[in-house]
């Protein structure tokens, strides 16, 4: 079943070892030993940059966010990062209201600039499709879409004029043994998180 957070222990239960958080940053993530991080957030620009921390003014925010987390660090480190979010113009905006975690910045070589060693996000994953970044400005384009979904629907749900890749694929879609097994997580995962849970204290 699916874990009801990243602290879940259900994550562990299969793992050939536990790593504590301290060294997972210090031992692994900083020294370049991270293939490929996992991102999402509140709002994202069009170079990829995240905010996860404010929406609105930060010294009076309308909503306080949960707020960085490791989030820069991976943002920084990992050798390429993955960004999983719902697309809409409250999400996909023209200018974040805080910059939570660094994507290619200003776009460009402004990013090497900066001498961060991960190579960036290198796929925003959607409901409509996945964004790119375009290999020479390095701004995020409509790379592939879902079946039935148009350019016309994912342009109007982005908050910047949305550029198209010169090879848009559409993505395949899912096969019937897939759908099977993820439904079937889903109501596995549902009654699981149902249940009363129980804790038994030694006398």
């Amino acid at each position: 079943m699916l874990p009801l957070s990243i602290g879940d222990n259900e994550l562990a239960e299969t793992a050939t070892c536990i790593v504590p958080l301290p060294e997972i940053f210090a031992y692994y993530l900083q020294r370049g030993r991270i293939d490929v991080g996992f991102l999402g957030a509140a709002q994202i620009d069009r170079f990829g940059n995240l905010n996860s921390t404010v929406i609105g003014n930060y010294t009076h925010p309308k909503v306080r966010l949960p707020g960085a987390g490791g989030a820069p660090e991976i943002a920084s480190y990992a050798h390429e990062v993955l960004i999983v979010m719902k697309q809409s113009t409250r999400s996909f905006v023209a200018q974040l209201d805080f910059r939570t975690s660094c994507g290619y910045l200003g776009g460009g070589r402004t990013r090497a600039g900066s001498r961060s060693p991960g190579a960036g996000p290198k796929a925003v994953i959607t409901d409509f499709g996945v964004l790119r970044p375009n290999p020479r400005t390095l701004e995020l384009e409509l790379a592939a879409l879902y079946p039935s979904v148009s350019v016309e629907s994912a342009r109007a749900a982005t908050g910047w004029p949305l550029e198209v890749a010169q090879t848009l694929e559409v993505v395949p879609a899912p096969e019937a043994r897939e759908l099977e097994v993820l439904r079937d997580l889903h109501a596995r995962t549902e009654a699981a998180h149902a249940a009363s849970v129980r804790i038994k204290l030694p006398s």
